[in-house]
């Protein structure tokens, strides 16, 4: 049809069309619509109309975890789920309008952070409007820390506060000051919302790997509980947070001696059990 009728490829006809599908596909109940196959391919959709749209069909329904969604039949969790993670704020969506905006439909703070951590496009809009100071930093330590998969954009956003490179998050990197720095903004109560939302945006357990490296750096699993974990159950997440457990501090050399002689002997046994 591109090549019969190529005015129909024009971006006014194509957002009226896309306009038109998004109208119907809001008022949508848990069975598809005679157009959901076609809103599953919609690329990018834009404005804050559209966001609380998104929004108000997905009610109380929770987000789809991990950015994964079924295109064969798409339950209405799914679509609106995906056109959320679609949706980006135009120009003339200021902070005055979104301001208005969120007042007049009463979304909850955690639907909000929620919103923040799986569609970060909205996040500075979220952070100034629930004026949480360190909403920006923590949503950006969660993705580096617990998403399997991040774009270009995102590493580049999270280039900003760190400088570990982005493939040494994926193989376990841990950037502790930047943690310290976040968590001692947005405090304690903040963070357990924060971090409720961050399993939104990974698969498997990647975010309570994030948590597990937050509660080592916080003091909150101590080193006697890591060893048995590990000796135990071998739990190679635990194993994972060896070094992040603060040293002894009056035996610090000692500390890091029994540490290493402790890792060399979980290797040296792991060779019973196969591929570690």
């Amino acid at each position: 049809w591109r090549t019969s009728y190529p005015e129909l490829s024009k971006a006014p006809y194509i957002h009226k069309v896309s306009d038109r599908l998004l109208d119907i596909e809001f008022t949508r109940g848990e069975s598809d619509t005679e157009v959901t196959y076609l809103v599953k391919s919609i690329q990018k959709i834009y404005g804050l109309n559209k966001l609380v749209k998104c929004l108000q069909a997905l009610g109380k329904q929770p987000l789809q975890s991990g950015y994964s969604y079924y295109y064969t039949s798409p339950s209405k969790k799914e679509i609106m789920s995906m056109l959320l993670r679609h949706c980006y704020p135009l120009e003339a969506d200021t902070q005055a309008a979104f301001n208005k905006a969120m007042n007049s439909a009463k979304f909850t703070e955690k639907r909000l952070v929620e919103i923040a951590m799986y569609a970060p496009q909205w996040r500075k809009l979220v952070e100034n409007y629930l004026e949480w100071d360190g909403l920006d930093s923590a949503i950006w330590w969660l993705h580096a820390h617990s998403s399997s998969y991040l774009s270009a954009e995102k590493e580049t956003e999270i280039g900003r506060y760190s400088a570990i490179p982005i493939e040494e998050f994926n193989n376990g990197a841990v950037d502790v000051e930047w943690f310290k720095d976040m968590y001692g903004r947005v405090g304690k109560a903040k963070w357990k919302i924060l971090y409720d939302a961050a399993k939104y945006i990974s698969y498997g357990n990647g975010h309570s790997l994030a948590k597990l490296y937050a509660d080592v750096i916080l003091k909150n699993v101590k080193i006697t509980e890591v060893t048995k974990r590990v000796k135990d159950k071998r739990n190679q997440n635990y194993l994972r947070v060896y070094g992040l457990v603060p040293l002894s501090k009056t035996v610090a050399e000692k500390d890091v001696l029994k540490r290493y002689n402790y890792l060399q002997q979980f290797l040296k046994e792991s060779q019973q059990f196969g591929s570690q």
